[in-house]
């Protein structure tokens, strides 16, 4: 739930929420850049979970006590958690945005997190950006007679693949290869960083652990 009432936002004023279609919970946002790292961190294989506003609570630096609510805290399949704010990087520096972070957290109370973020617009790259886009926009299809079907199918663990052959396998057609593009999400079918989700690109198959 939410910690604090949402705002209307510079740089387009974007309010609204992202659908999580792997959790099935919508995550809401407060501007086109935070929208932008909502939609990685869903996509992302490394995530088990994004809260969204979680309000910590800290000492500052004149003894008062205070408050002040993350953009979202995000729980990694590591077992780490971060509290991330999002912000456009000329606003983080001018604001002195990173050094507040670390006097919030050195006199932190309420335990939300084990470390902080800072998330700005180029924090992800674009094809990073695209290929979450499209994990998300699929994903939401919700087939998972497709996505089962193509998991009890899949080759070795370390095989390498293109995204075509992979979605063959199954004898889907575009539903296989719709199904595929989904269990990037999960971290069994991996992509090479920096690589742009394409019917030709190779993958790796990852079924161990």
């Amino acid at each position: 739930m939410a910690s604090r009432k949402l705002m209307s936002a510079s740089r387009g004023s974007q309010v609204g929420f992202v659908p999580d279609p792997f959790r099935r919970v919508e995550v809401r946002f407060e501007s086109r850049n935070e929208r932008e790292q909502l939609q990685c961190l869903i996509s992302s294989p490394f995530v088990k979970a994004v809260r969204e506003q979680q309000k910590i609570r800290y000492v500052d630096a004149n003894g008062g006590g205070r408050h002040y609510t993350f953009d979202v805290v995000v729980d990694w399949t590591s077992g780490i958690t971060s509290a991330c704010e999002t912000k456009y990087a000329a606003d983080a520096l001018r604001k002195d945005t990173r050094g507040r972070l670390e006097g919030i957290f050195e006199g932190r109370q309420t335990r939300v997190a084990d470390d902080w973020r800072l998330l700005h617009e180029n924090h992800f790259d674009e094809v990073t950006l695209e290929n979450a886009r499209e994990i998300n926009y699929v994903a939401c299809g919700d087939d998972a007679v497709g996505i089962a079907a193509l998991r009890a199918d899949l080759p070795p663990h370390g095989t390498v693949i293109s995204m075509r052959d992979l979605s063959e396998r199954a004898g889907l057609g575009r539903r296989g290869y719709r199904a595929a593009i989904v269990l990037i999400q999960s971290g069994t079918v991996r992509l090479e960083p920096g690589v742009r989700i394409d019917p030709e690109t190779l993958v790796t198959i990852h079924t161990d652990g």
